[in-house]
């Protein structure tokens, strides 16, 4: 018993996928092994020195019923000069004298054909032949599977790399195993313009197990809105890859066409309707069978998800570091306001002062009102910015950013703007001794990332919150008044709260020209923070507490006094007071 458990678990299994580089050893192959090589790519090579037969075995039990499997390739046109076999159930290593059985790879004439012969004192019958043609090309690789069971040899072939194994014969024969050793071999007959076209690899015996399963979906991948492509465990049998067979939900919609895209387990469906993004679907598959005639009565596949693409309105720039630490890295912010995930694929990231630009190109997807960091070293910025574990940070090699002013935007398609920013080092807060390293937050979604719109990041976040929300906060856009104060207390001292005064305003019309300044509660001027300003329609005026000669003023209260002209001379009066606070 202990015998038959060894048989059947381990010699009478043979396995070499050559990637260890050496035919001398598990398993040891024996014969002309010099004139073979296992190459870069993992593969047994014939490499003779020149035309003649080259022949190598290993010795193998094999069982009752057995399947046994291999990739062979050459890469040239089969002749009756150029050719291969594989031996198996030899009963010795002369074949010019053995008993078994091989497949023979090439033939002259354009009808090559994989063959089966069966070797009798070196005499060979051919016993079963495959699909003519098939290995008539210039460059051939096989798939092959055999298999020994119920007195019958059945050979099953794919003649692509990924594709799925179809059926080629199945012959009635019943054999007797040699009672000493048996082995494997395999034979290469050249001449000298072929001394190294021969590959063979992927070689596994093992005890036949019939294919009692039925198919499975392995894989859907939406191509577009109206196209599923479906991949199956097995191939799956053409008849019963009916549009009929296939449903999606929600919605019951059905499908117009199968079409097969290259291998037989790997299937376009054509949809009647149109998959909608932010909807997770169902696909359901009934009555497919394999070529076995296995029956996959009904099939599910969940998760099956169409992703938003960016869109002007809901994908902003919300953060840029363009002026990094000695050895770090820049970093490019992005903030999705809509409901949906987007995939970002086909971005556009410029340099509009340059003309440089980045696109990307894989699926990468930023989450509904979240964000996403893009930099050329995530570890560098994550670790100097003590980043949190959820902030999202990818790699993405980003158009150089010069460290003191810039214009970057955004574009999908490539003709399309959906926002932009245009940078100077000037906008840091000018308490700040040190801008390298810190990066630029945008206040508000709801106003362009400019005209104000922008703060240095906070020092509790290091000076910059890449892939998550910024430390500032977003500032709303009240718009109930021409001119309003976000808040009226601040305190400048660089801890990202409330650290500048922001003044909002919301015009009926472009063109109104800013005079503002600041006084103290004594009247006595402080600063001038407008002078003939021309303004947008949106935006924010600024103070950030510091007077004329650049000292930071004393905490109390202080007036926001100025006017706003129209080119029609529409006159807005501005009158605002703020406190000016420090932390005890």
């Amino acid at each position: 018993m202990f015998f038959t458990i060894l048989c059947t678990s381990v010699i009478c299994q043979i396995s070499d996928d050559f990637e260890d580089g050496d035919i001398t050893n598990n398993p040891t192959w024996t014969g002309d092994v010099t004139n073979f090589i296992v190459n870069a790519e993992g593969s047994l090579q014939l490499m003779a020195p020149d035309a003649g037969r080259s022949f190598i075995s290993t010795a193998a039990i094999f069982p009752d019923s057995f399947s046994l499997s291999f990739a062979h390739t050459f890469d040239f046109s089969p002749s009756a000069s150029n050719l291969s076999r594989f031996y198996f159930l030899l009963d010795g290593q002369d074949v010019s004298k053995a008993n078994g059985y091989y497949l023979n790879f090439g033939e002259n004439g354009s009808a090559d054909a994989i063959k089966l012969y069966k070797l009798s004192a070196g005499s060979s019958t051919l016993i079963g032949s495959g699909t003519a043609g098939a290995i008539a090309l210039a460059s051939n690789y096989t798939r092959i599977q055999l298999d020994y069971q119920s007195n019958a040899f059945s050979l099953k072939t794919s003649y692509e790399v990924s594709g799925g194994l179809i059926d080629e014969f199945r012959i009635p024969q019943s054999i007797t195993k040699p009672s000493g050793t048996t082995y494997i071999g395999f034979e290469c007959i050249y001449t000298a313009s072929r001394v190294d076209k021969f590959y063979l690899d992927d070689l596994l015996m093992t005890i036949y197990q019939p294919d009692l399963t039925a198919p499975v979906i392995s894989e859907v991948t939406l191509v577009d809105s109206k196209t599923l492509n479906v991949k199956f465990s097995e191939p799956v049998n053409s008849e019963s890859l009916l549009p009929a067979n296939f449903i999606l939900n929600p919605g019951s919609i059905a499908f117009s066409a199968v079409e097969q895209t290259g291998s037989f387990t790997n299937y376009n469906l054509i949809l009647n309707g149109t998959v909608q993004p932010g909807i997770t679907y169902t696909l359901g598959a009934s009555m497919l069978t394999d070529l076995k005639g296995n029956v996959a009565k009904n099939l599910t596949f969940s998760g099956i998800k169409r992703l938003a693409q960016p869109v002007i309105g809901e994908i902003y720039i919300s953060e840029i570091l363009f002026d990094p630490v000695s050895g770090g890295s820049d970093y490019l912010e992005l903030y999705n306001d809509s409901e949906l995930e987007v995939d970002l694929k086909g971005l556009i990231i410029k340099n509009l002062d340059n003309s440089d630009q980045k696109t990307i190109s894989g699926t990468t997807i930023i989450p509904s009102k979240g964000y996403l960091a893009l930099t050329a070293d995530p570890t560098q910025v994550r670790s100097q910015y003590q980043a949190p574990t959820e902030a999202n940070i990818i790699a993405f090699t980003l158009p150089a950013f010069n460290n003191d002013a810039g214009h970057v935007a955004i574009a999908f398609p490539s003709e399309t703007q959906l926002d932009d920013f245009e940078y100077l080092d000037d906008y840091h807060n000018a308490l700040l001794d040190v801008v390298d390293g810190v990066s630029l937050e945008r206040l508000s979604f709801a106003l362009p990332f400019g005209n104000g719109n922008y703060a240095s990041a906070a020092k509790s976040v290091n000076y910059g919150s890449p892939g998550y929300a910024n430390s500032n906060g977003e500032i709303p856009n009240t718009g109930e008044e021409s001119f309003s104060l976000i808040q009226r207390k601040f305190s400048p001292d660089s801890d990202g709260f409330v650290d500048e005064l922001l003044l909002n305003y919301n015009l009926d019309e472009d063109g109104y020209v800013l005079n503002l300044s600041i006084f103290d509660a004594s009247g006595l001027p402080v600063k001038k923070i407008a002078s003939n300003e021309l303004l947008g329609r949106n935006g924010f005026v600024r103070w950030n507490g510091l007077n004329e000669d650049g000292d930071l003023e004393r905490p109390g209260i202080y007036l926001l006094i100025g006017t706003a002209h129209s080119l029609n001379g529409t006159v807005i009066e501005i009158s605002k007071t703020c406190i000016l606070a420090s932390r005890l």
